[in-house]
Parts: C-alpha cells; structure tokens; sequence
C-alpha cells in the first residue's frame, strides 16, 4: 500500500510563504487594527458628545447655557471642530485646583472670548482669540474656571474684569 505523501508547495520552498503569506497576513492584522481603533474613536467621540448637557449661568444679566469641559479629555478637545457657537451657549471648563491657565484655537473654527473666572466668580481677565491660531492665551491670575464664548456674542463686548459670574455653585466639579 502506497501511502500518499504531498508536499505543499510552501513546504518545498519555505522561502515563499515569507513572500507571499507573511505580507498578506501582517496587511490583514494590521487592518483590522486600524480599524479597531476608529472604531474605538468614534465611540470615544460619541460618547463626549451625547455628554453635551449645558447648565445655566449668569454674567452681565445675561443668562447662558455652557456645555461643561471638566475632565482632561473634555478640556482637551473643548470646542474644537464647531462651526457656530449660540450667542447664548458656549463652554465653561472647569480645574481641579485654582492654578495658570492657557488656551488655544488649534481646529477651532470660530473666533472665541476666553473669560478666565477665579473661584469665586470674578472675571479675572478676558481674552480675544483668533481661529485656528495656536497662540497661547493665559489667564493673568491662577482661576478655577475658563468660559468661552463666541466673540461675536453681545456679552464678548459686555464683560469687564471685576464682573461677577453667578452660578457656578451648581456645575459639577472637576474629575481629574
């Protein structure tokens, strides 16, 4: 009895699967990573932005409801990638501690007012940035709190320093 012993072609030349195998498996994983990742992304994404509660506020006499940026991945991406901000929103983040504060408009594509806000609710310095510029704006005094706000809003050309911004007790704190 004949036993029937096929050798593959890859077995007689080991070198060819390196070449043709190995490159379409290594395509195929490294495909499947990337697409892991955007996916991870997209739920990343989704999640900071069905988190887009806004809480009222006041400044001036002008009422305004914030989205809150209190985590480091909030505060990071803030309102990057807007196209318009209502003239009665915009975002307040919010530190752990009192501490220096820079801002940037790295993708931000609308002109914005930072409202640098110390722990008790005074404006401590105001800041006018450009779209899209990555020049840093720093809050002259440790705060707790930076509002941005559309620079074309009516209360960008009201605030002063010394304006007092009410309703900050009941926006949830920090979480990192």
């Amino acid at each position: 009895m004949k036993k029937n012993h096929q050798i593959s072609k890859f077995q007689r030349n080991p070198s060819l699967f390196k070449s043709k195998i190995l490159p379409s498996a290594r395509l195929i994983t490294k495909t499947i990573i990337v697409a892991m990742l955007i996916f991870a992304a997209s739920r990343q994404s989704l999640s900071l932005a069905n988190s887009s509660k806004t809480y009222p506020i006041s400044v001036e006499g002008q009422t305004l409801q914030v989205e809150i940026a209190n985590s480091h991945e909030t505060r990071k991406i803030g309102l990057m990638g807007r196209t318009s901000i209502p003239a009665d929103g915009g975002m307040l983040f919010v530190f752990p501690e009192d501490q220096h504060v820079s801002m940037w408009m790295k993708n931000t594509l609308v002109d914005l007012t930072a409202v640098f806000i110390d722990a008790r609710g005074s404006v401590v310095n105001i800041e006018h940035m450009r779209r899209k510029t990555l020049t840093s704006h720093r809050s002259g005094k440790p705060v707790r709190f930076v509002l941005e706000i559309s620079s074309d809003s009516l209360l960008a050309n009201d605030i002063a320093v010394g304006s007092s911004v009410d309703g900050l007790s009941r926006i949830p704190p920090a979480l990192d």
